[in-house]
């Protein structure tokens, strides 16, 4: 007699090879997207500190005058200023921060930026 179908065992096998497929395959993309976020804020952190570099270069009357000596601008400052576009995370949620210039010696400083976002748990940047 020819059997029509499959067996209950052949459908079972199936189900747990696709369920091992899937689990794989959502931890796979977890990971990459975990990576992309940290790479966006990354990014986020280094196009802050250039607009810190560009802002001080074009002001430098507001550059610490004394090595040790640090002085800060509000990051909605560098926006409204429009030396960088609103920081937003993720979610399209404003981020706020501060940026920071230290002068480390004759002609030589140091910037750093930190940086608060309302979806994330810990802020971004080396400055905080």
């Amino acid at each position: 007699m020819k059997k029509n179908g499959f067996t209950l065992i052949e459908l079972l096998a199936v189900v747990v090879i696709l369920s091992v497929v899937m689990t794989i395959a959502v931890v796979s993309v977890r990971g990459i997207i975990e990576n992309t976020k940290k790479t966006y804020y990354q990014d986020l952190e280094k196009t802050t500190i250039d607009a810190l570099i560009t802002y001080f270069s074009d002001n430098r009357g507001k550059l610490p005058k004394v090595t040790g000596e640090k002085t800060s601008i509000d990051l909605a400052d560098l926006v409204t200023e429009k030396y960088l576009e609103q920081l937003v995370d993720e979610k399209e949620k404003a981020c706020r921060g501060t940026g920071y210039v230290r002068r480390i010696g004759t002609g030589k400083y140091d910037y750093h930026v930190c940086i608060s976002c309302p979806s994330l748990s810990e802020n971004v940047g080396d400055g905080c």
